[in-house]
């Protein structure tokens, strides 16, 4: 082995790893977004990286401040430029004008679900783009196996969609177009929901129920969040929307945006995927895990505000909850001994109920949605178990 040899070998041990992505569906929506004035003001690419599966990894450096892409404004979809389309005005003029207003989700999952309908849309390869499936819990091919302490929100959030639902195929009827199906719609409305931005309101009140302040931008939502990076500056620059690089990135490294400051619960629920170690996670409680673990002889009163654990232990208004069921009113009950113990003692049951959760996912194939459950359920246990360490040495 001579050094010539040596060379190509120290060269390949540089090179980053062969996982760059060939997806033709979002080769040809770059070019067809380019013949709509589109320019990728970043040099970019699509990467399958080993946490976070596809992503869009910087092929030269990035600086704080730089634009990591921009869009033209042609490209994005609002709820005002969607109800421009002839088939959309003819639904939603009505509701527009009548105390029926639609909110703004309803009006961008309508608008895909229409232009999926037409042979030639105009938005046909971003429609492509956009995944046919998605992992949030609402996707799961049993709902009861979802943990008590997430069942809850999913129904109620399918509910929510299903109300929708009727509303739109009430619109649809009335115009005589054929309706949803609840698979589409569901589809619709999560594709909505994990890629939609934040935008400016418009300045037309009148459009949606809520405001009409978030759109669809193509190429955008191939970027993954990170909770590790601060904020980015998002809006409008002349004719182009704009998402600034809040944090530096190297060569071959991926970059990353912040979605906000959401722990995997929320993450889990609205974008179908957890961050492992997350530095803003927590653990919800309710008041009656609480009285369960410690019970109370007399009625407690409730409290202003939401419970939860961190890797630190219980929050100020858990520790307040817990000296009242302890029928403790000291000022500095946060380092009070009797109130540290029986912290203990409501981390320890909420791990075993998750302990008890967690068995049904160890033994059996699970879907996509279940398996970030699942993730979950173990990253909750983890930090129960760090904040129960932490509570333990405190005094």
């Amino acid at each position: 082995m001579g050094r010539a040899f040596r060379i190509r070998q120290r060269k390949k041990r540089n090179q980053p790893p062969v996982n760059i992505i060939r997806d033709t569906e979002v080769e040809d929506l770059c070019k067809w977004m380019s013949v709509k004035n589109w320019t990728s003001t970043c040099s970019l690419r699509l990467f399958n990286f080993p946490n976070t599966g596809r992503g869009l990894q910087a092929l030269c450096s990035i600086s704080k401040g730089d634009v990591l892409v921009s869009i033209p404004k042609e490209l994005i979809i609002t709820c005002t430029s969607a109800i421009k389309s002839p088939l959309m005005d003819q639904i939603f003029k009505r509701s527009c004008s009548s105390s029926l207003f639609p909110i703004a989700q309803q009006i961008l999952a309508t608008f895909l679900l229409l232009e999926q309908r037409k042979e030639e849309s105009e938005w046909r390869l971003y429609l492509q783009s956009i995944p046919k499936s998605f992992t949030t819990p609402h996707f799961a091919t049993d709902l009861n196996k979802l943990p008590d302490y997430l069942s809850d929100k999913v129904k109620s959030e399918i509910l929510r969609v299903k109300s929708s639902l009727d509303w739109a195929n009430q619109e649809l009827q009335r115009c005589k177009i054929e309706k949803f199906l609840w698979p589409e719609y569901r589809w619709a409305w999560f594709a909505v929901n994990t890629r939609a931005v934040f935008v400016k309101p418009s300045e037309d009140d009148k459009i949606c129920r809520d405001k009409d302040n978030i759109a669809l931008a193509p190429y955008l939502d191939l970027l993954n969040h990170s909770p590790n990076i601060r904020p980015n500056k998002v809006g409008w620059n002349g004719d182009f929307y704009h998402i600034v690089a809040s944090e530096s990135f190297k060569k071959h490294t991926q970059a990353f945006i912040s979605y906000g400051a959401h722990d995997n619960f929320t993450l889990c629920l609205e974008y179908g995927f957890v961050v492992p170690g997350n530095p803003n996670d927590r653990v919800l409680l309710s008041e009656e895990e609480i009285l369960k673990s410690l019970e109370p002889e007399k009625k407690i009163n409730k409290v202003d505000g939401l419970m939860w654990c961190t890797r630190e232990g219980l929050n100020w208004t858990a520790l307040v909850f817990v000296s009242k069921c302890i029928n403790l009113s000291a000022v500095n009950f946060a380092e009070n001994e009797k109130v540290l113990r029986a912290s203990e003692k409501v981390i320890c049951c909420k791990i075993k109920n998750l302990e008890l959760q967690i068995e049904k996912y160890l033994t059996e194939d699970l879907c996509e949605s279940l398996c970030v459950v699942k993730e979950l359920i173990l990253e909750h246990l983890d930090l129960l178990k760090t904040a129960l360490l932490a509570t333990l040495t405190r005094n």
